[in-house]
């Protein structure tokens, strides 16, 4: 049995091009409406995240991955207090082989319905041997408050961005 790794908040994502003005509903005049980050093919990743594809969608490129939390509805929760908690892994890799070579990627969040940013914390290279994949960069944002953010991951030389919009 596998392990699959917990989020803490629902989310729904927005594409990579940004949030634009959708229909309004009542009460939402202006509310920006943010299409959904789709998770890469499986045969575009690493063979060692194609393992965990099918629970548990990813987003990435050049040895640069996150698990596509904003998409993952069967193992998100809504946060308690008013400071949304978003918790997830980030996986590095080198010749299709995890590492924590070059040490923990920067993960950044910037609002794009409203002025604000946030840098995610993240914490010592994680390993767990019940889990898919088995080691992992534990990545959290810990006042990612309700809005459209764009968030930019960058490790080495390569970035990954998408935009997510939190509930």
């Amino acid at each position: 049995m596998r392990v699959l790794f917990p989020v803490l908040l629902a989310v729904v994502a927005c594409g990579a091009a940004g949030c634009s003005p959708g229909p309004a509903e009542p009460g939402d005049a202006g509310k920006p409406d943010c299409a959904v980050t789709m998770p890469e093919r499986p045969d575009s990743m690493p063979s060692i995240l194609r393992q965990s594809t099918r629970e548990a969608p990813w987003h990435g490129r050049d040895g640069l991955w996150v698990h596509a939390w904003w998409l993952d509805d069967s193992r998100t929760q809504r946060a308690e207090d008013a400071n949304h908690v978003v918790k997830y892994p980030t996986v590095t890799t080198e010749d299709g082989r995890l590492t924590e070579a070059d040490g923990p990627p920067t993960v950044r969040a910037r609002r794009l319905d409203g002025s604000g940013s946030v840098r995610a914390e993240t914490g010592g290279y994680a390993r767990a041997a019940q889990t898919t994949p088995s080691e992992w960069w534990p990545t959290v944002f810990r006042s990612l408050a309700a809005g459209c953010w764009e968030v930019t991951t960058s490790w080495r030389d390569a970035t990954v961005r998408y935009v997510a919009e939190v509930a």
